[in-house]
């Protein structure tokens, strides 16, 4: 699956999200993913939540995380909200920011927005 813009084919960002997690966590996409919910108030905008199922190392994810620039962790009701910087999206009005959480241990939700993530796992609870 790929976008073509200008000429030039290019993953679509939830592939690249399936690509990076295959290359980190050592991840089979096709068998340890079992469902992906993506959603936001604006079409169109960088404003979304990802919700991915499946089979995950949590212990393995949260060591990645914890090596990356500007991580910090904080609790939100009975889940910890996870933050770090993507450092090659430094450029974008957020500074990169990311926020994710572990809503148990076959659910993750992330987002560019705290708020997002603090939403979803509102709804999820």
């Amino acid at each position: 699956m790929a976008l073509e813009t200008g000429g030039e084919r290019r993953p679509y960002p939830a592939v690249r999200l399936f690509l990076l997690l295959a290359g980190l966590l050592g991840m089979d996409v096709r068998k340890d993913i079992h469902g992906v919910t993506l959603y936001g108030p604006v079409v169109g905008k960088k404003q979304g939540v990802a919700v991915l199922s499946g089979s995950f190392d949590s212990q393995k994810t949260l060591a990645i995380l914890q090596t990356t620039p500007g991580y910090s962790s904080a609790t939100y009701g009975n889940h910890t909200i996870h933050h770090w910087i993507e450092a090659k999206k430094a450029q974008e009005p957020n500074g990169g920011q990311r926020w994710g959480a572990f809503f148990n241990e076959n659910t993750i939700v992330v987002s560019e927005q705290e708020a997002m993530v603090k939403s979803a796992l509102d709804v999820l609870d």
